[in-house]
């Protein structure tokens, strides 16, 4: 396992097929940190919802998201940012969903700053499931 931190930012139009990169680097960051092939899977597939949940959020004038990687060795952390008002992934999304979109994550947290709304998704590494 890697003991530098690493730190990825992109900023991604609104199409599904850049999320998948964003995605992608998380699992990057995941298996270099020493998470099983399972967990930096499910990593992925939490941060891919979450780009495509924030896509859909977003209104003509502001059509793109900023992600933000970061790999520390506690923990992974993923910044979500867009112009919006409201989070990106709501309660109700994760109630109507079949399965949890945010079972690779441990802790998912938002906040508004100056008209943008953050979600942040933190995998932590200590337990590497």
């Amino acid at each position: 396992m890697s003991t530098d931190s690493k730190h990825i930012e992109l900023s991604l139009d609104a199409d599904p097929r850049f999320a998948a990169a964003a995605a992608g680097g998380a699992r990057y960051l995941g298996e270099s940190s020493g998470l099983t092939t399972e967990a930096a899977g499910k990593l992925q597939s939490a941060v891919l919802f979450a780009c495509e949940e924030a896509f859909a959020h977003l209104d003509l004038h502001h059509m793109h998201i900023q992600v933000t990687l970061n790999q520390f060795l506690d923990r992974i952390e993923v910044l979500i940012v867009h112009q919006a008002d409201a989070p990106s992934i709501g309660l109700h999304t994760l109630l109507n969903a079949a399965a949890n979109p945010m079972e690779g994550v441990d802790r998912v947290q938002y906040e508004q700053l100056d008209g943008s709304s953050v979600t942040r998704l933190t995998k932590f590494l200590s337990h590497h499931s």
